[in-house]
């Protein structure tokens, strides 16, 4: 066995944490929190359930150097930097960060991981990720991983997300940057549901950027996907006061560290369709936590999604 497959399977599984929720239990919903930011320090929430089939499948095809890109806070960028420090893999990232700022905390963990940083301004950041294959040539010890992790290979390994707790959920709601964590939920037979809130301004286009992800996959099994196109507070790294209230608050009351850049919008999210009367009495309603924490330790103008 692989010292890759052997440091997944020995990551913590995700907690799954009931919340005390009296809006919830007057409305007869229950509501649970998938904990995916409790799996480990250096590698957890849904950047290390993307990366583990892609990089077994890297390691089986005798790949050395594995490239990608993403913003000054990348949570797949801070994953991928310490998957390669533990697994020998040389890893390198093209980081959207102009040439006089200073390295996030993000960043610094990468560079001391070992990870090779290469600045990009906007339109260097934009053409790299649109087009990767004007900037690498073909080198089978070479793979490049675009943006947030997003690929086929990726959804099997998200779909693993509720195998922690075997049961079966009405909804499973879940941030979605570039769309590949809720086509993996949706991958899952324990997945009724899932609904999806984009982070971003204009997130529609993410249907159709989850469904080439899932055709690509070729899992079979496929639940219907409620994109809420209207949750991202004013779009991608946005942060207004009532926001981030909010994610104070509900951090205190149930325990659970929230940033308002992926899961805080999905809580809130929640708050709001629980009060339009959006679910039904006896539904199991599951948040996921997707991580992020370590992105949210510089709060300052973030570049890129990456979910």
């Amino acid at each position: 066995m692989s010292s890759l497959k052997n440091w997944f399977d020995a990551l913590a599984p995700a907690p799954l944490q009931q919340l005390e929720h009296t809006q919830a239990k007057r409305a007869g919903v229950e509501l649970f929190v998938l904990r995916e930011d409790c799996r480990g320090q250096q590698l957890s929430g849904n950047k290390a359930r993307k990366l583990k089939y892609l990089l077994l499948e890297a390691e089986r095809r005798g790949v050395r150097r594995v490239i990608s890109v993403g913003g000054a806070h990348s949570n797949h960028l801070h994953a991928l930097a310490a998957a390669g420090a533990q697994c020998g893999f040389v890893t390198e990232a093209f980081v959207r960060l102009a040439e006089d700022a200073p390295l996030t905390p993000t960043l610094i963990d990468c560079q001391q991981w070992g990870m090779r940083l290469h600045r990009l301004d906007r339109e260097q950041f934009r053409a790299l990720r649109d087009e990767p294959q004007r900037f690498f040539s073909a080198d089978p010890e070479t793979l490049f991983i675009p943006e947030g992790g997003s690929t086929p290979l990726a959804l099997a390994g998200v779909a693993e997300m509720l195998d922690d707790h075997p049961q079966r959920w009405s909804i499973v709601l879940t941030a979605a940057g570039t769309g590949a964590t809720a086509a993996g939920l949706a991958c899952s037979p324990f997945a009724g549901e899932v609904w999806a809130v984009p982070v971003l301004k204009q997130g529609g286009y993410l249907r159709a950027q989850a469904k080439q992800l899932l055709t690509a996959s070729r899992l079979t099994r496929q639940a219907p996907i409620r994109w809420l196109l209207n949750e991202h507070h004013g779009g991608y790294g946005k942060v207004p006061d009532e926001l981030l209230t909010f994610c104070a608050d509900f951090s205190a009351q149930h325990h659970i560290p929230l940033e308002p850049i992926y899961t805080g919008k999905v809580c809130y999210a929640f708050e709001r369709l629980l009060s339009a009367g959006a679910f039904r009495r006896g539904q199991r309603v599951l948040l996921v936590h997707n991580g992020g924490l370590q992105g949210w330790r510089q709060p300052l103008a973030i570049s890129a999604p990456n979910t």
